[in-house]
Order: structure tokens, then sequence, then C-alpha cells
């Protein structure tokens, strides 16, 4: 079967919209995207829905001509591709913080970024607010 130059209108648009995402932001996908991703037939047909089966070439071809070659291809690749959106929104995070200590408290740039760098765990925890309060 040869897939035509249409084939993104045959691509569901929650498979394409979490496709974009993941390569825009990072965005983690579920089980078949990330075989289709890690370039894993074997894993991405086991974890098809009846649509993203239908439209595995066509979800193919899009990943191979429209997404970046630094996001797709191997295991490894896919892993590095989240790590760097994690960390990238990690520090984005950080700096968001340590912003929000100086306005909330007056303190200078060094008191917060050691506030932020002592208070790092807090980060991590659901419901963190960067002043030191809890949700």
């Amino acid at each position: 079967m040869i897939v035509s130059g249409n084939y993104v209108n045959s691509i569901p648009h929650r498979i394409k919209d979490a496709l974009d995402r993941y390569a825009k932001e990072g965005c983690p996908t579920g089980d078949f995207l990330r075989a289709v991703l890690e370039n894993n037939l074997h894993d991405a047909v086991g974890h098809a829905h009846s649509d993203s089966y239908a439209a595995l070439a066509e979800i193919c071809c899009y990943v191979y001509n429209d997404l970046p070659a630094a996001c797709r291809g191997s295991p490894e690749i896919v892993r590095a591709w989240l790590k760097y959106h994690r960390d990238k929104s990690w520090g984005q995070r950080k700096i968001e913080a340590i912003r929000e200590r100086r306005r909330d408290t007056g303190e200078d740039l060094a008191t917060a970024i050691a506030w932020v760098e002592t208070n790092i765990l807090e980060f991590s925890q659901p419901g963190f607010q960067p002043y030191g309060g809890r949700s």
C-alpha cells in the first residue's frame, strides 16, 4: 500500500494532537504512540486501537515526514527528547519560583535563589506553591 501525500487527513485528531504536543512540548504519549516513535512496529500493532491500527501507515508517514528527526527513531532518542523537555520545564519552574519569591518577599536575588535551592524538594510534590505555601 502506498500512502498518498494527503496522509495527515487520515490520522485521528487525538493521535495527531498527541504527536504534535510530544514534538513541541515533550508531552509523554501513550503506549501505542511511544512504540511508533521508538520505531517498534510490533508493540505499536499490539497497543493500537482499531482507528489507530487503520491509520498506522499514515501515522508512520506523519512521524517520519513531519516530526523532527531528533525526537523519533529509537527508545534512547525518545527518552532523551522527553528528558530534554522535562529538564527545560524544570528550569522554567525554578526561574518562575525565584521571581515569585522575590516579588512576594522583597528578597534580593541571591537570597531568593538560596531559598529555592534549599527548598528544591518541594518542587516535585503535588500542591507546590513557589513561595512556600501548600494548596
